[in-house]
């Protein structure tokens, strides 16, 4: 009867051991699969940056073309005139290698000798854009005067005629196209500029048009010019490829894990703004996932370490029952001392299994933020605490499994009492009674760390993930506490003046709105209050001698609502914004920071998302205001 009943606790012993090793299993791949979208997220904004880049570059040489464009100089359409003009502005500058101008009919001058009388360009689509009125960045194609693969871009000369009408008392100006301005640019210099776009060794960039032909590539065979059509990877014979040019040149954006020249590779891709392009970044999949390594050879530690435990559960219960067989009435006490010591022991297995799982998310956390450091560094500690422990419970495992195997059946009452002897010694040399109350406090303050950890990078991913796409009903508060997690370091970058958040939140309901957008408006928002309220510590340091607790920085958020409109109102009680310049915070690249803190995008974009793409109202008067609609019966 009493070996049924060990043979039944060793059933119930391992099969614990098994449900907990595969729920560390679980675990991990919960935790990897986190971690790994984080990974990829961030690989796709460093994608996002070199793209802005680009994007930024075609925008200057657009602005430069409209601006020559627009000059008396071009507007005389006299070559004679226009001509030591445009050489001057070639000598000046690096990117475009000749300008030209063409006339309504077709034909042109060019600063390398193309004439009037030697042909015409009526039938590029750089000329007929520009002579709409447009503003145009063509694909790649081959110079009729040199030969050269280039891109052009191209803009209408406008002509301003005065047009009377007789029934009206004032003058208004027409405009009208009478000729096309265009500069050339190599495509060798396009291909220099995308190049610069990289992720690691062994990452390549490249372009496709609007028909997925290669604008530029690392293989010169796979570019495409008009005159010379490249193979199109919509038609490519790896089905992987042909998707994400589909998908790029429908516009979209994404990254994607596919086999390119005989490797699995990730491939990020997103259109530019300023060209109907797309850019795609080939990243070698170890340059991604490299980071995961730390967290597999954890999980290989955890399933030896669970394995281990197992073995080490059977070779007891095996000692257990040669004993009863030896002498049942003997050994009954020693053998129900056993199995709560075993029972103490499967309950420390599964507390080391869960450390193990969770300082395996913290090691590999912190990489993903600078604020991760702190918990996980104090995990880190606790673990050689633990570590000692564990070997310390397995020596007393092994003194068992020793003197059971050398006293065997011959064991006399003296051997016995020696045996118990050396137990008890070893037990008070590792003061059992402390590690078995102190072992459990380790692994809860471990817990505590991990679930810091958790709470940070769910806030990163909720700023890195690409945009879904369509409206959604959004918890505005929600959003503001998400966003105040991310920037809560800053808060207390000086212990002497921390800033302070003041949440004044209304009943509200949900509005229905671009999820992420709105969250960048309150991330753009939010940065802005917090750099005023840096300046103003930075004064009170500096130019006040009283102390320093005697100033209060603060940021108050309240939010409130009516029947058509969600309010949100952003205070803070930093250096204020100055009347000469108030009227000007929502233009574009408008900035009183200092140089290398903010481009003045940020309240302008503000400005867009909430007025153009939302229909609401954003406005200061000392404060920063918004106002969402909120429409009746949504």
């Amino acid at each position: 009867m009493k070996l049924a009943r060990n043979l039944l606790l060793q059933l119930v012993i391992g099969s614990t051991t098994l449900v907990v090793g595969l729920s560390a299993y679980w675990s991990y791949r919960v935790v990897r699969h986190l971690i790994l979208d984080n990974l990829r997220a961030n690989a796709f904004a460093e994608v996002q940056n070199g793209a802005n880049e680009i994007d930024r570059w075609l925008s200057a040489r657009k602005a430069e073309i409209t601006v020559f464009s627009s000059t008396p100089t071009l507007q005389t359409l006299d070559w004679d005139v226009v001509e030591p003009y445009l050489q001057q502005l070639v000598d000046n500058q690096s990117n475009f290698f000749k300008f030209g101008l063409a006339y309504p009919d077709g034909t042109r001058y060019n600063t390398t000798g193309a004439t009037r009388e030697k042909g015409s360009v009526k039938d590029r689509a750089y000329f007929q854009a520009a002579m709409a009125g447009r503003l145009f960045v063509t694909d790649p194609i081959i110079s009729r005067s040199t030969g050269i693969h280039q891109v052009n871009i191209s803009s209408p000369i406008h002509a301003q005629q005065p047009v009377r009408d007789t029934e009206r008392t004032d003058h208004s100006q027409e405009s009208s196209v009478m000729g096309v301005f265009f500069g050339s640019v190599a495509v060798d210099r396009v291909t220099e500029i995308v190049s610069r776009l990289e992720y690691g060794s062994g990452s390549y960039p490249f372009a496709l048009n609007s028909e997925g032909q290669a604008i530029t590539h690392p293989n010169a065979a796979l570019m495409s010019t008009k005159e010379n059509p490249g193979p199109s990877f919509l038609d490519s014979n790896n089905p992987g490829l042909a998707k994400v040019a589909q998908r790029m040149i429908s516009r979209y954006e994404g990254i994607e894990l596919l086999e390119l020249d005989g490797h699995l590779q990730y491939v990020a891709f997103l259109p530019l703004q300023e060209a109907d392009w797309s850019i795609a970044l080939v990243i070698p999949r170890d340059n991604i996932e490299r980071q995961l390594l730390p967290l597999n050879v954890l999980a290989v530690l955890m399933v030896v370490l669970t394995v281990g435990m197992m073995i080490v559960l059977w070779q007891v219960q095996t000692i257990e029952q040669r004993a009863l067989k030896t002498n049942q009435a003997e050994l009954e006490a020693q053998v129900r001392e056993k199995n709560d010591a075993l029972k103490q022991l499967k309950q420390t297995q599964a507390q080391l299994i869960h450390t193990e799982k969770m300082s395996g998310l913290g090691q590999l956390a912190a990489g993903m933020a600078h604020e991760i450091n702190n918990p996980l560094n104090f995990i880190e500690g606790n673990l050689q605490h633990t570590e000692e422990y564990t070997q310390n419970l397995l020596d007393l495992i092994s003194l068992y499994q020793t003197d059971e195997t050398q006293t065997g059946e011959t064991q006399t009452d003296q051997e016995r009492q020696q045996w118990q002897s050396k137990i008890e010694h070893y037990s008070q040399a590792i003061d059992l009674d402390f590690l078995q109350d102190d072992l459990p406090k380790l692994i809860h303050s471990m817990k505590n760390g991990v679930s810091r950890i958790k709470a940070i990078n769910s806030s990163l991913q909720l700023f890195a993930r690409v945009d879904e796409e369509g409206s959604k009903r959004f918890d505005i508060h929600n959003g503001l506490n998400n966003t105040l997690s991310m920037l809560e370091p800053r808060f207390s970058e000086s212990s002497q003046i921390p800033i302070q958040v003041i949440q004044k939140y209304g009943d509200i309901p949900k509005v229905k709105c671009q999820i992420n957008q709105i969250n960048q408006v309150f991330l753009n928002v939010l940065t802005n209050a917090i750099d005023a309220l840096h300046e103003k510590r930075k004064m009170i340091t500096n130019l006040c001698s009283e102390s320093s607790s005697d100033h209060k920085l603060a940021i108050t958020i309240q939010t409130e609502a009516d029947q058509h409109w969600v309010s949100i109102h952003i205070t803070d009680t930093g250096i204020g914004i100055k009347s000469d310049v108030g009227d000007r915070i929502f233009e574009p690249f408008f900035t009183t920071k200092v140089v290398g803190r903010g481009v003045g995008l940020g309240l302008s974009t503000c400005h867009q998302i909430i007025v153009e793409q939302h229909g609401g109202t954003i406005s200061y008067r000392f404060l920063c205001s918004m106002l969402v609609r909120e429409q009746p019966g949504l």
